[in-house]
């Protein structure tokens, strides 16, 4: 009787275990299908990200949406550019120095969410867009949000 119970409790304990193991197993596969996915998504694949895509205005407009009651400077209200300076702030264009004076780093929560921009850029919020500008402050592309006035 008392080798039963043992043999019992010796194989409940086994299927324990195979089974633990197996949901550690197919957890490492899926958090490798994650990582693989966002590489892509981050851009390590992707050199010459000069260009936002949908799912990077996306990003940005949803978290702009979700911080708007307490946007940094270049993505508040008071940070609207004039209608001369709008027409000035598009892609292939230069960023004028009142347009530099108006640019600042986009917050890193928001960075981090979209693709790295390529080795000598970098992405600045002028005005309530979302920019990607080079080391000569030649502008990339351009993410308009829609601010309150």
């Amino acid at each position: 009787m008392k080798s039963r119970w043992v043999t019992a409790i010796y194989t409940l304990a086994v299927l324990t275990l195979m089974g633990a193991a197996s949901q550690v197993q197919g957890y490492g596969q899926n958090t490798n299908d994650q990582n693989r996915q966002s590489q892509n998504r981050t851009g390590q694949n992707q050199p010459n990200h000069n260009q936002f895509d949908a799912h990077d205005q996306q990003v940005t407009r949803d978290w702009y949406n979700q911080n708007r009651s307490h946007a940094p400077a270049g993505l508040r209200d008071q940070d609207k550019l004039s209608p001369a300076e709008e027409q000035r702030l598009r892609p292939g264009s230069d960023l004028d120095p009142n347009l530099q004076r108006k640019a600042h780093p986009v917050p890193r929560d928001l960075a981090r969410q979209l693709p790295p921009p390529p080795r000598d850029s970098r992405y600045v919020a002028v005005g309530g867009h979302v920019a990607q500008v080079d080391k000569r402050n030649h502008v990339q592309d351009v993410i308009h949000l829609e601010l309150n006035f």
